[in-house]
């Protein structure tokens, strides 16, 4: 599998901008502050990722048909917004 570290300047994750990459575990830098729509979508391999506790918005189906959805991660006290 794949493993996505920090990027140390990603604030923002646009639409799609992950989507099939077949990652197993993403470790995303603190100071990011928005995941994108289908940002993670159809990663089936992906079975941890760190949400650094800046980020503040989720938008809809981030991990839309990811394996992720059936694990468990914890969200940071900064995130406002989850999409669906």
């Amino acid at each position: 599998g794949r493993t996505l570290f920090p990027y140390t300047t990603l604030f923002r994750s646009e639409k799609g901008a992950f989507i099939l990459a077949g990652f197993t575990s993403v470790e995303l830098n603190e100071g990011l502050e928005y995941l994108g729509q289908n940002a993670f979508a159809n990663n089936k391999q992906l079975l941890s990722i760190n949400l650094p506790s800046t980020l503040e918005q989720i938008d809809n189906l981030v991990f839309n048909g990811s394996s992720l959805l059936t694990g468990e991660f914890v969200l940071g006290q900064s995130l406002g917004h989850v999409g669906h």
